[in-house]
C-alpha cells in the first residue's frame, strides 16, 4: 500500500470530519449554535476552500442530511458519505482492473477506525460500514488477478500476526487480522478460532455470527467448507434461542448437502443427522441468560448484562417495618430525598403548592398560573440495590447505606451532590412542564467489583442570564456535562474514582456528560454519553481508574429549537444503560437511534432510526407537544432485542443479527417494561400488559389505571404498585394471568419502584425507601449475627438491633427485653457503653409507653403500670411533658370507666402540672389506649400547641363530660389563693391565680380585682411613663375579663375599658366598646375601682363628650404621658392585619382583625402578652396561598375587611369570596362565592370594587 495514497486519504477525511467536526451544515443549525463558534467554523471552511480541499462535488456532511425546518425527520445516525463514495470509485477501480488502486483505498479504509454506519434502509437502518467495505473486497477476491495482487501485498503481515497472536496469547491482534485482513490465507483461520472461543464462552449469537461472515465471504461456493460452517451456524442460532435462524441454516444443510460428513462431538458423523438432533433438543430454561436471584442480592439491573434477571417471590406483608413516613398530613417538601428539582418552578407561570403522600405515591400539588390547581406525580426514580444485607441508594446528596432487616444508617457517602451548585445568575428552575416529570436513570445504581458505580453533578436546568464576560467558574457551573464516580463497598463509601468535570485520561472522559449508570459486563463498564453533539457509548476499565478502553459514535443529537437562556432541553437527558449479550453491546438513545457493537472492540454492527417525537425536523420550541416516558432496559432475548424508548409511542423489537425491525406495538400510554422470561415482555403503567417477544402478540392486558413505579417481576408472578385510596399492590400470575390485590397499605407507606430479594419487599420513591420486612426471617438473621457476635460491645449492638425489628413490628414485649438485655450490657463497657445508654434511654421510654398503651380499657392497672415505669427514662422536657399528658389522660379513662371520682381529680392535678411546668413547651394532644399511634413523633410542626392550651382543652373537656364536681378541689384551692391576695392587696398574685386556675369559677373575679389594683396605683403616679405599664396591664386583665359573658364582672369590665378610654380623650373607642353591651339594661349597676354608678348614667356621659381632643375644658389625655420611645409589648409572628377599603387597620375598639394562617382572629391591642391578645379565632375561607402571590400589590386590592352598620357582623373578603362573622363570637353567619359567579380571575379586580 502506497504511503502517499494513504496519508492523501486520510487528509480528506479528516479535514472535513474530524478536524472541523462539522455536525450539521444548514443555516438552521449555524443559528442554533453560539456565534463564536459559528465564525470560526466558517474561516476554517474558507481557508479550506482556498487550499482546494473542500471538494464542493462530495455529498453533505455525515451530519444532518435533509434540512432544518422541513418538517421531516434527520438523518441522526453516524455515516460519512464521502467515504461512501470511495467504495464506487473502488469498484470503477476494480471493474478497470486497476487493482492497486483499488487495493491501496481498501486497506485504507480498513484502517481506520471510525467509519461509521452505511445505509441499506434510507433513514431507517444502518449496518456496519467495515462490513461493507469487505463485500467490495470480495469482488477483487473474486478476481484471480485480483487475489493474488491482494494476497501478494497482505499475506506476509497477516501471517505475521497470526503467528504473533497464537504465540502472544494476543486477543486484540486476533480480531485486528479478523477485521482487516481477513480475505488472507490467515484471516479464515483467525476468525475460527474467535468463533471457537465465542462459541466456548456461551456467546452463541456472536459465534453464530462470525460463522455466517465466514460462510459469506468463503463457503457458499465450496462443499467442504459451507456444510460444517452451516452445521455450526444452525447449532449456535439453536442454543442462542434463535429458533428461525437455526431451522433457516439446517435446511439449506439438509437439501444441499445431505450426505456431508463431518467432526461434531468428537467424532466423524453425518452432520444433517447430528444438527437435526441438537436442534430437536430444548434449550435449557436459563441458557438465553435470565438470573434468578438466588444468593440474596440485587446489585442492580445494570449489573446483568443483557438486563436479565429475576427477582425472589416476596412473602411479606405490606406493613412497613421501617421507613414509612412519620408526619401525618402538612407539606413533604422538606422530606423529599429526591427530585427536588421538581420544586423549583418557572417564574410567573406556576407555583408550587407542597408535596403530599397518597396511597404511597408521592404527588406534587401545583397552581398553574394563579388559577388551575393541579397535582403531579413525582417519579419513582430511586433504585436501591441490596448487596451483603445492605440497602444502597442514590439521593440529591449522596449515596446512603442502611441495614436491609432494621434500616439503621450503616454509612453514608461523602459529600456527592446529583446536581451542582449554581454560580451564575439564574431564574427558576423550567422542569415545571409535565414532560420534564419522568425518571431520567440518574439515580440508577450499578454495584460490581466491591464498588458502586453513580452519577454526579449534573447541570440544573436554569435560566442564564448574561450580564457581562463570564468567569472562569461560571463557565464550569454552566457547562452542559457530568460525572462517574465508583465509591468502595469495603470502604464505606470511600471514592476510589472519578470521571468527567476535567478528570480522566482522555477528552471525552472529561468533558462528556454521562447519561446512564454504567452497565458491568466481562470485568468492562459500558456507559452511554452525551459530547460534541452527539451520542457515544464507552467502554472504560474500572480496575484502572475508569480509563477509557474505546469509545464509538453513535448519532448526532436531535434538532429543534429552544435553549434559549443557556437552558438545557429535558428531552435529551433520559439515560438507558447499555445492554451486553453475547459479545455485542446494544445502545439506545431515547432521541431517534437504537445500535449494536462489537462488545470488546467498539466496531458497530447495525443502527435503526425509529420514528421519533424529538426528532420531528421541526424548529419549534413548543414541548408541551412532545410527551416523553421515563428510562427502561434494553431486553435481549432468543435474538430479539426489545425496546420501549421514551421518545416513541411504541413497543419495538429488532433482530439482534442484523437490526432488521421485527414487530412494533403501541404502547397504549404504558411507562415501564420489564422482561418476564425468554418470550414475554411486561409494560406497565396504564395497566399491565404481556407481550411475546417473538411477534410481538399481545397476550394479555389488564387494564388499570392507577399502576406507578416499576414492578417487581419473578419467575411466577408480577408485584406492582397501586395508587389511590389508601394504596397497594396488584398480584399477576404468570401462570393464569390472574390478578389480585394485596392492601391497602399502612398509613405513611411508600410504594413505587418494587424489589423483592430473599421474601421480603422494598419499595422507593422520592421520600426513600420503605422495606416491607417478614419479621421472623428478619429476626432469624439478627439473631445469627448475635450469635456471631465477638464480644460484648457487638452483642450489645446486636441486641440493640432486635430490639428495634420487634418494638417496629409491634412486638413490644419482646423489645424490651432485647433492650434490657442491650443495658445490661452496655453498663459493662465504661465509655462507649454510656453512649448506648443515652440511645437506649429513649427507647426504652418508648416501649414501656407503648406496652401502656397496648394494655387498653380491660387492663388499666397495667397500663399505669407501665407509664409510671417510663418516667424514669424520660429524659427531655417533651418526654416529661408527654408522659404527664399520658398520666392524665390514664386516669381519666380510669375515672370514666370505674366511675371513679379521685382518678378525674388526679387527671386534672395532671393537666394543671402540665400548665405549671410545661406551659410554654409545644406539644401534640396525644391520645392512649389501644387507639393511641406509636408512630407519632412530638417533635413534628405539625398539630403542635402550647402545653397549657392542651392542658385547659383537656380539664375544659373533664368538666363538660363529668361536671364541675371533680373541679371542686380546685375552686376551692383558687378561692383560698385569692382571699389570701386579696388580703396582701398583690395584684400579681391574683394573676397567678387566675393563669393558674384558668377555669376555676374565681378567675375572674382575681383578674378583675387585679385590674383595679393596677389602675389606681397608675392613676396614683398620675402622669409620669411609670404609669404606662401598669394600664396596660389593668386593660390586659379587663379584656380577659369582658371575654368571659358568663361572668359577674364582665359588665363591669367592659365599662371600666369604655371609662378609661374616655378618661384618655379617646372617645371613638370608648364608643365603640360600649357597643357591645348595647343590650343591656341601663339600670344595671356597675362598679370598678373609683368608677360606679348605673350603666345608663355612664352611658349618656360618655355620649356627651366631644371627638375633639383640643376642646377646652376636657380632660388631660391620657396618650399626652404614654408618648415617648415605643417598646414592643408582645409579638404574634405569621399575622396579617385585615385593612378596609383605603387600607387603614379594621378595628373594633381597641381590638384589631387580623388573619392567622386561614383563621381570622380578633386581636387585643392593650394585652400584656401574646398569650392574651387573641379575643377570639373563627375559620376563613380566604386563599392565603394566593395572597402571597401579590405581595408586591397593596393588600387592600386582594383582601378587604369592613364592619356593619350595626357593629354585629365583620365581612372578610378576598378575589374570590366574602364571608360574614358574628363580631362577638366569630361564627360565621353567612358566605358568597363571587369568583364563580363574577368571574374574578385576579386580586387586582378588588382594586375597582
Amino acid at each position: 500500500m502506497s504511503k502517499d495514497t494513504g496519508v492523501r486519504l486520510e487528509n480528506i477525511t479528516v479535514a472535513r470530519i474530524e478536524k472541523l467536526r462539522i455536525r450539521r451544515t444548514s443555516a438552521g443549525v449555524a443559528g442554533r449554535a453560539c456565534s463564536k463558534r459559528f465564525v470560526r467554523v466558517l474561516l476554517v471552511c474558507f481557508l479550506l476552500f482556498a487550499c482546494g480541499k473542500l471538494m464542493c462535488s462530495t455529498a453533505s456532511a455525515q451530519w444532518g442530511r435533509r434540512s432544518m425546518g422541513s418538517g421531516q425527520p434527520l438523518d441522526l445516525v453516524h455515516y460519512d458519505d464521502e467515504l461512501i463514495t470511495y467504495l464506487d470509485k473502488i469498484k470503477k477501480h476494480i471493474k478497470d482492473k486497476e487493482f492497486k488502486e483499488a487495493t491501496e483505498l481498501l486497506q485504507a479504509l480498513l484502517d481506520r477506525r471510525d467509519t461509521g454506519f452505511f445505509p441499506v434502509e434510507k433513514g431507517k437502518r444502518f449496518v456496519s460500514f467495515h462490513y461493507e467495505i469487505l463485500k467490495v473486497l470480495k469482488l477483487m477476491m473474486d478476481d484471480p488477478i485480483g487475489r493474488r495482487h491482494y494476497l501478494s501485498l497482505y499475506n506476509p503481515q497477516a501471517n505475521q500476526l497470526l503467528y504473533e497472536a497464537k504465540h502472544k496469547n494476543d486477543l486484540q491482534k486476533l480480531r485486528r487480522l479478523a477485521e482487516k485482513y481477513c480475505y488472507t490465507d490467515a484471516g479464515p483461520k483467525a476468525m475460527e478460532m474467535l468463533a471457537t472461543m465465542d462459541f466456548d464462552q456461551g456467546k452463541f449469537s456472536l459465534a453464530a455470527w462470525r460463522w455466517s461472515e465466514m460462510r459469506r465471504a468463503f463457503g457458499t461456493s465450496s462443499p467442504d467448507v459451507e456444510p460444517p460452517l452451516l452445521a455450526k451456524i444452525a447449532i449456535s442460532m439453536h442454543l442462542a434461542g434463535e429458533n428461525v435462524q437455526a431451522v433457516k441454516a439446517s435446511s439449506i444443510l439438509k437439501e444441499k448437502y445431505p450426505d456431508a460428513m463431518g467432526l461434531m462431538g468428537g467424532m466423524e458423523q453425518n452432520l444433517p443427522s447430528f444438527t437435526a438432533k441438537v436442534l430437536s433438543m430444548p434449550v435449557m430454561a436459563n441458557s438465553g441468560g435470565w438470573i434468578s436471584r438466588q444468593d440474596g442480592n440485587w446489585p442492580g439491573l445494570w449489573a446483568f448484562p443483557g438486563h436479565r434477571a429475576l427477582m425472589d417471590e416476596s412473602t411479606a406483608v405490606i406493613i412497613p417495618r421501617w421507613g414509612a413516613i412519620q408526619k401525618r398530613g402538612g407539606d413533604l417538601s422538606g422530606s423529599l430525598i429526591a427530585r427536588r428539582d421538581l420544586l423549583s418552578v418557572s417564574r410567573g407561570s406556576s407555583v408550587s403548592t407542597g408535596v403530599t403522600l397518597r396511597g404511597g405515591q408521592v404527588l406534587s400539588r401545583r397552581s398553574q398560573n394563579y388559577k388551575q390547581k393541579s397535582t403531579l406525580a413525582i417519579p419513582s426514580s430511586i433504585h436501591p440495590v441490596i448487596v451483603d444485607d445492605l440497602v444502597i441508594y442514590r439521593t440529591d446528596e449522596g449515596i446512603t447505606a442502611v441495614d436491609m432487616y432494621t434500616g439503621k444508617l450503616v454509612w453514608r457517602t461523602f459529600s456527592l451532590p446529583l446536581y451542582r451548585k449554581k454560580a451564575v445568575r439564574t431564574n427558576y428552575s423550567s422542569n415545571s412542564s409535565g414532560m420534564a416529570v419522568l425518571d431520567y436513570g440518574r439515580y440508577a445504581v450499578t454495584v460490581g467489583n466491591r464498588n458502586v458505580y453513580v452519577l454526579s453533578d449534573f447541570r440544573k436546568n436554569l435560566r442564564y442570564y448574561s450580564s457581562g464576560v463570564l468567569t472562569k467558574e461560571q463557565r464550569d457551573a454552566l457547562a452542559d456535562n457530568s460525572c462517574l464516580v465508583a465509591i468502595s463497598l469495603d470502604k464505606e463509601g470511600a471514592r476510589v474514582w472519578r470521571l468527567g468535570r476535567g478528570e480522566g485520561d482522555s477528552d471525552i472522559t472529561r468533558g462528556c456528560k454521562f447519561l446512564s449508570a454504567p452497565t458491568l459486563s466481562g470485568g468492562y463498564l459500558y456507559v452511554l454519553v452525551k459530547f460534541m453533539e452527539a451520542y457515544h457509548v464507552l467502554c472504560l476499565d474500572p480496575e484502572d481508574s475508569g480509563s477509557l478502553v474505546w469509545s464509538s459514535r453513535i448519532s448526532q443529537l436531535p434538532i429543534f429549537g429552544g435553549g434559549r437562556n443557556n437552558t438545557i432541553d429535558p428531552r435529551l437527558g433520559v439515560g438507558t444503560p447499555p445492554a451486553i449479550y453475547d459479545g455485542r453491546v446494544y445502545v439506545l438513545t431515547n432521541a431517534g437511534v437504537i445500535a449494536s457493537l462489537d462488545a470488546g472492540t467498539g466496531s458497530p454492527f447495525w443502527a435503526y432510526q425509529y420514528s421519533s417525537t424529538v426528532n420531528t425536523g421541526s424548529t419549534s420550541s413548543n414541548r408541551s407537544v412532545v410527551k416523553l416516558a421515563g428510562m427502561n432496559p434494553i431486553i435481549v432475548s432468543r435474538g430479539q432485542v426489545t425496546v420501549m424508548p421514551s421518545d416513541s409511542n411504541d413497543v419495538m423489537s429488532f433482530a439482534s443479527v442484523d437490526g432488521k425491525l421485527r414487530w412494533s406495538s403501541s404502547r397504549k400510554g404504558m411507562r415501564h417494561l420489564s422482561g418476564i422470561d425468554e418470550n414475554r415482555v411486561l409494560v406497565s403503567g396504564s395497566g399491565l400488559a404481556v407481550f411475546s417477544t417473538a411477534t410481538g402478540k399481545l397476550l394479555h392486558e389488564q387494564i388499570i389505571s392507577d399502576v406507578f413505579g416499576r414492578p417487581a417481576v419473578t419467575d411466577k408472578s408480577v408485584l406492582a404498585s397501586k395508587s389511590g385510596g389508601l394504596g397497594g399492590l396488584y398480584r399477576l400470575d404468570l401462570d393464569t394471568y390472574t390478578l389480585t390485590t394485596v392492601g391497602p397499605a399502612e398509613p405513611g407507606s411508600l410504594l413505587g419502584n418494587l424489589l423483592s430479594i430473599k421474601g421480603n419487599l422494598f419499595a422507593s420513591n422520592a421520600l426513600g425507601v420503605c422495606a416491607y420486612v417478614s419479621y421472623d426471617q428478619a429476626r432469624l438473621n439478627l439473631v445469627k449475627r448475635l450469635v456471631a457476635a465477638i464480644d460484648d460491645s457487638d452483642k450489645c449492638d446486636r441486641h440493640y438491633d432486635l430490639g428495634h425489628l420487634a418494638f417496629g413490628a409491634r412486638r413490644y414485649g419482646q423489645a424490651l427485653k432485647d433492650f434490657q438485655q442491650c443495658r445490661t450490657l452496655a453498663e459493662t463497657l465504661g465509655e462507649k457503653g454510656e453512649v448506648i445508654l443515652t440511645q437506649l434511654r429513649p427507647r426504652i421510654y418508648r416501649t414501656y409507653v407503648a406496652l401502656g398503651n397496648a394494655s387498653g380499657d380491660k387492663n388499666l392497672d397495667e397500663m399505669g403500670a407501665m407509664f409510671t415505669k417510663a418516667q424514669a427514662f424520660a429524659a427531655t422536657k417533651q418526654d416529661k411533658a408527654h408522659l404527664l399528658l399520658r398520666m392524665a389522660k390514664y386516669y381519666e379513662r380510669v375515672g370514666l370507666v370505674r366511675k371513679d371520682s379521685d382518678a378525674l381529680i388526679k387527671a386534672v392535678r395532671l393537666a394543671t402540672d402540665i400548665t405549671r411546668l410545661y406551659g410554654d413547651e409545644m406539644m401534640v394532644d396525644l391520645k392512649v389506649g389501644l387507639g393511641a399511634n406509636e408512630a407519632v413523633r412530638t417533635e413534628s410542626s405539625d398539630g403542635l400547641d402550647e402545653g397549657r392550651v392542651i392542658s385547659e382543652r383537656f380539664i375544659a373537656n373533664i368538666l363538660k363530660t363529668h361536671g364541675r364536681e371533680c373541679y371542686t378541689v380546685f375552686d376551692n384551692e383558687a378561692g383560698k389563693a385569692l382571699a389570701e391576695a386579696k388580703s396582701k392587696d398583690d395584684p400579681d398574685a391574683m394573676v397567678t391565680v387566675a393563669k393558674t386556675w384558668k377555669l376555676s369559677k374565681w378567675r375572674s373575679e382575681a383578674l378583675f380585682c387585679a385590674a383595679e389594683i393596677y389602675y389606681l396605683r397608675a392613676r396614683q403616679l398620675g402622669n409620669g411613663p411609670a404609669a404606662r405599664p401598669l394600664f396596660s396591664i389593668a386593660m390586659s386583665c379587663l379584656s380577659a375579663v369582658r371575654s368571659d359573658e358568663d361572668s359577674e364582672f364582665a359588665i363591669s369590665a367592659v365599662v371600666a375599658v369604655a371609662s378609661i378610654y374616655a378618661k384618655g380623650n379617646k372617645y371613638i373607642a370608648a364608643k365603640l366598646t360600649l357597643e357591645q353591651i348595647r343590650d343591656t339594661p341601663d339600670e344595671t349597676r356597675v362598679k370598678f375601682a373609683d368608677i360606679s354608678g348605673s350603666l345608663g348614667e355612664l352611658r349618656m356621659e360618655i355620649d356627651q363628650t366631644d371627638d375633639d381632643p383640643d376642646q377646652p375644658g376636657t380632660p388631660v389625655s391620657i396618650d399626652k404621658w404614654i408618648t415617648g420611645s415605643l417598646r414592643e409589648q408582645f409579638a404574634l409572628r405569621g399575622v396579617r392585619i385585615i385593612r378596609d377599603q383605603f387600607s387603614s387597620p379594621l378595628h373594633i375598639g381597641q381590638n384589631v382583625l387580623a388573619l392567622k394562617g386561614n383563621q381570622m382572629i380578633l386581636l387585643d391591642t392593650a394585652a400584656a402578652n401574646a398569650d392574651s391578645s387573641i379575643v377570639w379565632s373563627g375559620l376563613t375561607s380566604v386563599d392565603t396561598g394566593r395572597l402571597r402571590a401579590y405581595s408586591s400589590t397593596a393588600m387592600s386590592t386582594c383582601l378587604l375587611g369592613s364592619i356593619s352598620k350595626d357593629r354585629s357582623t365583620i365581612v372578610v373578603a378576598d378575589w374570590k369570596s366574602a364571608t360574614g362573622f358574628d363580631s362577638k363570637t366569630a361564627k360565621r353567619k353567612w358566605h358568597v362565592n363571587w369568583r364563580e359567579s363574577l368571574k374574578f380571575t385576579s386580586a387586582y379586580y378588588m382594586a375597582v370594587g
